[in-house]
């Protein structure tokens, strides 16, 4: 399956320091790189953060922290950065930097989508988690899923107003309503 994009270097490196300084402290070895909503998003224990990006990207790839601590030392440049499968590594390549490390390809699901009637929107932001956008859309749950999406980013944008003057950004309440639908995200 192909996995190959370019993004923008500026954005990889500001999404780079947010999962660092989550991930600050954490026994987690790994993290996965994968599409999420259109999107590159890279998770590990629980926090996920995402960039645009350009090209083919329809698996994910589980590779070592050292990979992302690797691009910690790129700069915040208007330059693009490479990201693509070369045998059994997953490289990155920009003009001042490569890296590369082994991935593992992480198995899509092949158990079939349910959801209750009326299910609260957490349990309908793990489910969408957990599957595919194909298998969503054949269990008829894209609609769902979507409406779901737009009541948390309603909801996020709600609270920033009420937040702002703690000086709380989109992202840190992103990040909170992300690591609750992680924690709910197990079967």
């Amino acid at each position: 399956m192909p996995f190959d994009v370019q993004v923008p270097q500026s954005d990889l490196v500001r999404a780079l320091r947010r999962i660092a300084r989550a991930l600050h402290g954490s026994k987690r070895d790994s993290c996965t790189l994968g599409p999420a909503e259109g999107r590159l998003s890279i998770s590990s224990a629980g926090v996920a953060v995402s960039v645009p990006y350009a090209g083919e990207c329809t698996e994910s790839l589980t590779v070592p922290l050292a990979f992302i601590q690797g691009l910690g030392r790129l700069s915040e440049s208007e330059e693009r950065v490479h990201l693509h499968k070369d045998g059994p590594a997953l490289k990155a390549e920009s003009p001042s930097l490569t890296v590369s490390f082994e991935y593992t390809a992480v198995p899509r699901a092949t158990t079939s989508v349910a959801l209750q009637l009326g299910a609260p929107i957490l349990q309908v932001l793990a489910v969408a988690e957990r599957h595919t956008p194909e298998a969503l859309r054949a269990a008829g749950l894209d609609t769902e899923v979507s409406s779901a999406r737009s009541r948390r980013d309603e909801a996020i944008e709600r609270a920033l107003r009420h937040l702002l003057p703690f000086e709380v950004t989109r992202d840190e309440i992103a990040n909170l309503i992300q690591q609750h639908v992680q924690k709910s995200k197990k079967p």
